[in-house]
């Protein structure tokens, strides 16, 4: 059956089509020769790039970091703030509303968080433009913080203890009471003995009571933990802006891969002209 071709369509043979596809491909040798004689963009457009990463490098501010541990301190069966609500209260109190501005200014604190094993545990970082910059801009929080956390936790220590000494004194006076009108000492008969059991029965269970609130009063202070540095902060050398060597090796793949592309492109076009 003849394939009809509509007039002014030129068929092109298949053969054709296979032979031009094989033109285009690149052998081995035509890449080798092609890499020589482009060899001056390969070079130079890495050294441009890396040239370019370094004096970002160079002109970029560099930042160094602190950080410290601290224990906000606890004290079971009162309302002290836990640590997520601190983290928030620190880091309102050290870093601008700006967010602009926080990301730019030296010495800050860069970041709070709440361990996840332990509320009561933070971890703080400070940046600073030397690491002893950042130590001391954290060591002076910690201290601050530490100096009004140790002043809350002792007044209500102090508290709880005077409640304790009360109960203490109200089940001394409950029990010299019980002690001068024991339960078998009663010979009231009638109306005036049944008063006087109740009156016992009440002494006994207000006993009972005050028992209870001193023992869990007691378990609450041995419980409590104060507010404690748990790590120091620290002199880290090491800078954490700029990352030197990753912008260094990413400006030179990004220029590598960059001069493939212009010598591939400068190719193309050659052979479209040609």
């Amino acid at each position: 059956m003849t394939n009809l071709v509509p007039p002014g369509i030129r068929k092109i043979p298949q053969e054709g089509v296979a032979r031009d596809l094989v033109s285009d491909e690149l052998t081995l040798l035509e890449l080798w020769a092609l890499i020589l004689r482009h060899k001056w963009a390969l070079i130079l457009t890495p050294l441009i790039c890396v040239s370019a990463g370094m004096l970002y490098v160079l002109l970029a501010p560099t930042v160094y970091q602190s950080r410290a541990m601290l224990q906000v301190g606890s004290l079971p069966g009162h309302a002290l703030s836990e640590g997520e609500e601190v983290a928030i209260r620190l880091t309102s109190q050290y870093t601008p509303v700006d967010t602009e501005l926080a990301n730019h200014q030296l010495p800050r604190l860069a970041r709070v968080t709440v361990d996840s094993a332990d509320a009561g545990i933070l971890t703080l970082d400070a940046r600073g433009r030397t690491p002893r910059e950042a130590q001391k801009y954290l060591q002076d929080i910690l201290d601050n913080f530490l100096a009004r956390r140790e002043r809350t936790y002792v007044h209500v220590v102090a508290a709880r203890q005077q409640q304790l000494a009360r109960l203490q004194a109200d089940l001394r006076s409950l029990q010299t009471t019980l002690r001068h009108n024991p339960v078998g000492a009663t010979s009231a008969v009638g109306l005036a003995g049944l008063l006087r059991q109740a009156q016992q029965s009440e002494v006994y269970s207000a006993l009972l009571s005050l028992n209870g609130s001193i023992d869990r009063i007691e378990n609450e202070l041995e419980a409590g933990v104060p507010p404690t540095e748990i790590l120091t902060p620290r002199y880290d050398p090491t800078a954490v802006k700029p990352r030197r060597w990753f912008i260094l090796g990413l400006s030179f793949v990004g220029g590598v891969m960059l001069g493939v592309c212009l010598v591939l492109i400068s190719n193309a076009n050659l052979s479209r002209s040609v």
